[in-house]
């Protein structure tokens, strides 16, 4: 089982509990996936991380009205037994983890054709390329069809990738899929959630995604400056995104477009489009965000870029990648 099922949102479930019912810790993990010793050092630590969280910025008291009862953590794998019926949880919110991964010893097995290694598929981002959830789900007949050699299977995954991407950019779109980072004047979308037409919303469009959906625009004549970065999915773009942020800020800076109304896109909207949102909050933006005259001069250590990191996620569902956050990270404390 993952870490981040086993250990991870478990403990998430004990610091939002903590905060916002009080009381005593509780706290919950696999007992045969994490050992009783793990289970109480990782327990004697919930305190620390609820004060960590308050110091954050995390507004405690709109907690309180949206967790009434404990969340508890509710573990399904393969060996799991499941009831006909589906219970009823009075007294608890029920967070369902499910692994498809099964426990085997040393960690692998091997079978008929294959080796399974457990656990093997975890990070998606290192072997699904193209292929999304929505991908598999919705063409999950076709891609199932075991006839197919891994060229072809390959082929069929940018086949529909590509249509998937060229009826996204052909939908009407609402611009309540481009979401405004309040009180800034920073907006973050994925490339699907906008089309060229909102552009002329925005006085800069900082285009991230991998195939961007148009060069740059340096003449302004459409109303709006556009400045494009592709970078790759996954942790190749993490990377790309570290050597760019110079450039990219200088030019912000230099021309004081962070004065504006900005867009961020990238491929998903919530991962390379939200580490530079972070990073232009963090640089022309006061802690109360309003827009400063010029790009700070003052320290940034991780704390205070950690809070406005929080607040972006307060105003945009996002999960930014550990690679993401280290780039921004390095490039602003650097």
């Amino acid at each position: 089982m993952p870490d981040a099922l086993s250990k991870t949102i478990p403990i998430w479930c004990s610091v939002l509990n903590y905060l916002a019912l009080g009381g005593d810790v509780m706290f919950f993990t696999p007992p045969n996936t994490v050992s009783a010793s793990e289970h109480d050092q990782i327990r004697s630590r919930v305190i620390g991380w609820a004060e960590l969280a308050v110091n954050n910025g995390i507004d405690v008291e709109m907690l309180k009205t949206k967790i009434t009862k404990p969340l508890r953590p509710l573990w399904i794998t393969p060996d799991a037994y499941l009831p006909d019926e589906v219970p009823e949880f009075d007294e608890f919110y029920p967070l369902i983890l499910c692994t498809a991964s099964r426990m085997v010893q040393d960690g692998t097995e091997h079978r008929q054709g294959y080796t399974y290694v457990q656990g093997a598929a975890d990070d998606h981002e290192e072997w699904a390329q193209l292929l999304t959830p929505e991908l598999l789900w919705f063409n999950r007949d076709s891609l199932g069809d075991s006839k197919h050699t891994d060229s072809e299977l390959h082929e069929m995954i940018e086949n529909l990738a590509e249509q998937s991407s060229r009826l996204g950019a052909g939908q009407n779109k609402d611009t309540s899929e481009i979401t405004l980072i309040k009180p800034t004047n920073i907006s973050i979308a994925s490339r699907s959630g906008c089309d060229v037409e909102d552009f002329v919303k925005f006085d800069l469009i900082i285009d991230l995604s991998e195939k961007s959906m148009s060069a740059d625009d340096d003449n302004r004549k459409s109303g709006y400056r556009k400045l494009t970065y592709p970078l790759a999915a996954g942790k190749k773009g993490s990377k790309e995104l570290r050597t760019i942020l110079p450039d990219l800020v200088a030019v912000v800076s230099n021309e004081s477009l962070f004065k504006g109304k900005i867009l961020v896109i990238c491929d998903t909207g919530t991962d390379f489009s939200v580490g530079v949102a972070l990073v232009i909050v963090c640089l022309f933006y006061s802690l109360s965000y309003d827009c400063l005259d010029s790009r700070t001069t003052a320290f940034l250590d991780k704390t205070e870029i950690r809070k406005r990191l929080v607040h972006i996620i307060s105003e945009h569902k996002c999960n930014p990648s550990r690679n993401t956050l280290n780039a921004v990270n390095a490039y602003l404390m650097g």
